[in-house]
């Protein structure tokens, strides 16, 4: 314990030496700029190359055979929901919806003329019965008036079945002649063309290639080491290119593991900035939790001096300055976690303390301490400061 402290006054003593006459003989209080000692959540995380995927991607094909009659669009261009790519020669779906039409015209004129003969074979019976008790009634006659009601109900039965069947095929002739039209199914960017005015497609042909370039993921292969706490719904951190770090939410992961490389893909939905230019295939690095976050005591980096390989804070206590060695940890974004030394809410001097000697009169003029109910940022642990760097 002698020892220690006859160490630390040693560094101490250099670092006055080392200070300008000038500075120590300026009167006053020195003016120094502060932070405040906080505690704040700490996560330990892996850095993990990835890449940007479209969820919503593929050829866009016909749904109806006939040769092309037009292309609206070309590569690169950027369409919308239901906007027309491209359009079919539609003569041939046109007299199949004419023909159509006939027939359930047809259909229908046979379904008057079966209600008319039910009707009037229906009277005959009626009025046959009505004799019954007359020398004009016949029996014989009126069993056959009832076997041609029968008949008739049957043929009306038959009509309007057959005029169903029409209308059903009206129906699909409809629908061919409208699949004539292929419209975007979602908000994209044509990347392909496959065919021009005057080809010949057939139904399930692809005519365009379509990417969505606004509903992007991440996607990344998580070595299945460090794949316990990576589960749907968990926020990671994304950073793309030399942007800034973005949070994503974990929405999947792939209960599969490739065998060679002992990885999971895992896919995460990442909250971009608007107007961020993005693509598919664009690298992506994930920071991949790999422990339970814990509160960790930080200092900004500007508030620790090294002097003869000790690590010195310089505290503000009662207006003065004080030399505090400290223990320093993991780094935590623009900070370093105190491991011994510090304690939250102590003021720490982080601009003009290089210049500085134990018990000089200093004035703080940098940020207050904060509030209990201010949150402390999230924290970035040194792999992330690795993946900033490496970029």
């Amino acid at each position: 314990m002698f020892n220690q402290t006859r160490i630390i006054a040693s560094i101490l003593g250099m670092a006055i030496s080392a200070l300008p006459i000038a500075a120590l003989a300026q009167g006053g209080p020195a003016p120094v700029g502060v932070d405040v000692v906080k505690t704040e959540p700490l996560t330990q995380t892996s850095p993990v190359i990835g890449r940007l995927v479209s969820r919503k991607f593929g050829p866009i094909a016909a749904r109806t055979s006939g040769p092309v009659e037009e292309v609206l669009v070309g590569v690169g261009d950027k369409i919308k929901e239901g906007d027309i790519i491209a359009r079919l020669d539609v003569r041939r779906q046109q007299a199949e919806v004419d023909l159509r039409k006939s027939e359930v015209a047809e259909y229908q004129g046979r379904i008057a003329m079966a209600n008319a003969s039910l009707r009037k074979a229906q009277q005959e019976m009626q009025r046959m019965e009505s004799l019954r008790s007359s020398a004009a009634f016949q029996k014989g006659r009126l069993e056959d008036l009832e076997q041609t009601v029968a008949e008739a109900r049957g043929s009306l039965a038959v009509a309007r079945a057959e005029a169903t069947s029409a209308k059903a095929s009206a129906d699909q002739a409809e629908i061919e002649l409208n699949d004539s039209e292929i419209r975007a199914p979602f908000d994209g960017v044509v990347t392909i063309k496959h065919v021009e005015s005057g080809a010949w497609v057939n139904a399930g042909q692809p005519v365009v290639t379509l990417l969505s370039d606004q509903d992007l993921e991440v996607e990344a292969a998580v070595p299945s080491r460090i794949i316990a706490g990576v589960k749907s719904g968990v926020v990671v951190k994304i950073r793309l290119g030399e942007s800034e770090l973005y949070d994503a939410v974990i929405r999947a992961v792939i209960p599969e593991e490739n065998p060679l490389t002992r990885t999971r893909i895992v896919r995460a939905i990442p909250d971009l900035s608007a107007g961020a230019t993005l693509a598919a295939g664009q690298s992506a690095i994930m920071m991949v939790p790999i422990g339970e976050p814990r509160d960790v005591i930080t200092v900004h980096k500007d508030a620790v001096l090294n002097r003869a390989g000790t690590n010195l804070v310089v505290l503000v206590v009662d207006g003065k300055a004080e030399f505090r060695p400290v223990q320093i940890g993991d780094a935590v974004g623009s900070r370093f976690e105190i491991l011994d030394g510090l304690a939250p809410g102590d003021v720490a001097v982080v601009r003009g303390n290089e210049r500085l000697r134990p018990g000089q009169a200093v004035a703080p003029t940098g940020k207050k301490a904060p509030s209990k109910d201010e949150k402390p940022a999230a924290a970035k642990t040194d792999s992330q400061q690795k993946a900033q760097g490496e970029s």
